[in-house]
Order: C-alpha cells, then structure tokens, then sequence
C-alpha cells in the first residue's frame, strides 16, 4: 500500500509539472508573437519616418515652387500694369464730345429706409442721367465713395457731377 500511495503521490506531483511546461512553452510563444509584433511596429515606424521625409521633401519643394511663383507673379503683375497703360491711353484717345456740369440733390433719396439711402442715391443720379442723355451711364468710383462716404444712412444732400460724353457711353466725375 505504501507503494501504491507513492505512486499515487508521484502522479500528482508528474501532473503539475507537465501543466508548468504548458505555461513555459504558452510564456515563449507569447514572446515570440510579441517580438513579431515590435518588428512590425518597427518597420511601420520606419515607413512612417519615411512617409514624413517625404512629406518635408515636399513641403520644402512647395515652398520653393511658391517663391518661384511669387517672383514669377511679380513680374506677371508688372506685365499687367504695363498692359493696363496702354488701355488707359486708349479711353483718353476717346473723343469727349462733351462736357457737362450737373448738380443733383438728394433729398428725396432721405424718403427710403436708413439703410437704403446710399445705395439709391446711387440709383437715382444714373437713372437721372440716362434719361436726361440717353446714353448708358457709368458713374466712376469716385463719384460713389463721395455718396458712401458718411454711409448708407446718411448719404450727402448735395453732389455736383462733372459728365463726359464720349460717341457710345458718358462717364460720370465728380466736380472736386
């Protein structure tokens, strides 16, 4: 019996050994699945370092195509303003027909809402002028930033208008 129990006891013992030797062979694949996983991030690491190299590279090829670009538009927008001369010679070259002085008020533009008023004074000296010239109107930049210049709500009571009359179309001055 005393050899039975030993057997029995050296069975238990057997059991637990070979259940450790199934957690040391588990632990080592783990270790293994884990060093794969590093190389792998480490390879994903390298792309992305150079992936962002890349990146630099052009970033640093964009900024040089934009300072390049910047030159070239700078010189572009020199053969633009050269260009533009000509132009403005030719509207000079235009035969003025003739000159007109006219003194509009504006009083019944202060009849409309606050926040319309410029914007019909505006209106109002272009429709009074076609009519009067029959011809199309342009009025200059000048002339508006004169109406706009105390705002939308209180544009000027009064504006006398110096108007060129060419063959096709009248341009609209301001007399100041």
């Amino acid at each position: 019996m005393a050899e039975k129990a030993l057997e029995e006891t050296t069975e238990e013992i057997k059991e637990p050994q070979g259940e450790v030797e199934k957690t040391k062979e588990e632990a080592q694949e783990k270790e293994e699945t884990q060093e794969e996983v590093t190389e792998e991030k480490t390879e994903e690491e390298t792309t992305e370092e150079e992936k962002r190299g890349e990146e630099k590279k052009s970033e640093e090829e964009a900024a040089k195509t934009t300072e390049e670009t910047k030159e070239t538009g700078q010189e572009a927008a020199e053969e633009v303003k050269q260009e533009e001369k000509p132009k403005e010679v030719k509207k000079e070259e235009k035969k003025i027909i003739e000159e007109r002085v006219y003194t509009f008020r504006l009083g019944k533009v202060y009849t409309t809402t606050r926040k319309k008023r410029a914007p019909r004074a505006v209106r109002y000296i272009k429709s009074r002028l076609e009519r009067h010239l029959k011809k199309p109107v342009k009025i200059s930049p000048e002339v508006n930033a004169i109406v706009w210049a105390r705002g939308a709500e209180k544009p000027v009571r009064r504006i006398t208008v110096k108007t060129l009359i060419y063959e096709d179309e009248v341009l609209v001055v301001p007399m100041r």
